[in-house]
């Protein structure tokens, strides 16, 4: 008797929470695994420097600014929920060899950023990077490619909204929205319907950019299907390239050189009108 009324209790507790959107922390406890990065970790190329991003709320972010004085665009990279941008970096020099210069940000809680990530913070924080690339770096959007990997894809395409002339959007393995991943977790009644986290599939009508999506067709942490339905959803100029037998950490080296064909392509013609 005494279990079952505690068990009540604590249902009704859960209840209440859902209610008055207390979601929040169970959402960024699935959603984040930062990693922080060692005081003596540091970078040694002269072309590559930390820098750091102050948001509106004065939370610091760590950077890095790779740069290439022939790149005649920047690419702003959003990685994934786990690990540091610091990880992340000789991945990224890849970009420079494009034609591109490349801010990668951690978030909130990454790194040595400030602060502890959640869904809104990490979109303040993409913000604050497309600030410091506006009014610092002195790109115009126009010359700015966001890419987004994983749950990056939420951020990039969060940020990117009713941003014109962006020059590009690529999602790498991007998901659906929360809802999709909870319920492959068996949390889908945890979703309240009027407060969807990471809810991309809606948020592309704000976008007007070329996308180019790029997705393993045996991905088990974000199926392909939730690419496909991003990418059947946005209206706009588009690219979709499947990597067959890819998962969602070994597409790079999976794909090899088709995966930087893919996305030069994409850069070179992002004003063609491409469906496949």
């Amino acid at each position: 008797m005494l279990k079952s009324l505690i068990r009540l209790i604590l249902l009704s507790i859960i209840l209440v929470a859902i209610a008055f959107g207390f979601n929040d922390l169970l959402v960024s406890h699935f959603a984040f695994h930062p990693m922080k990065q060692s005081e003596q970790t540091f970078i040694s190329e002269d072309n590559i420097e930390e820098v750091v991003i102050e948001t509106k709320e004065g939370i610091r972010l760590q950077a890095f600014h790779l740069k290439n004085k022939n790149a005649d665009s920047i690419l702003v990279y959003f990685h994934g929920n786990a690990g540091n941008a610091y990880q992340r970096i000789e991945h990224v020099k890849q970009f420079r060899n494009l034609g591109l210069e490349v801010l990668l940000l951690s978030y909130r809680g990454y790194g040595n950023s400030e602060g502890e990530p959640s869904e809104q913070g990490v979109y303040e924080d993409a913000a604050a990077a497309l600030h410091f690339v506006n009014t610092k770096l002195g790109w115009d959007d126009k010359k700015i490619v966001i890419y987004g990997r994983s749950i990056g894809s939420a951020v990039a395409i969060n940020v990117a909204q009713h941003r014109n002339t962006l020059k590009g959007l690529i999602l790498v393995t991007p998901l659906q929205s929360g809802r999709e991943m909870a319920e492959r977790m068996g949390l889908g009644w945890f979703i309240r319907p009027d407060k969807i986290p990471f809810n991309s599939i809606e948020k592309l009508k704000n976008i007007s950019s070329p996308i180019l999506f790029i997705h393993g067709n045996n991905d088990q942490v974000i199926p392909i299907e939730q690419g496909q339905a991003l990418y059947e959803a946005f209206l706009g100029k588009k690219v979709f390239r499947v990597v067959k037998g890819g998962n969602h950490n070994n597409l790079v080296g999976l794909a090899g050189k088709d995966f930087w064909k893919w996305i030069a392509n994409f850069l070179q013609d992002s004003s063609s009108k491409i469906i496949n």
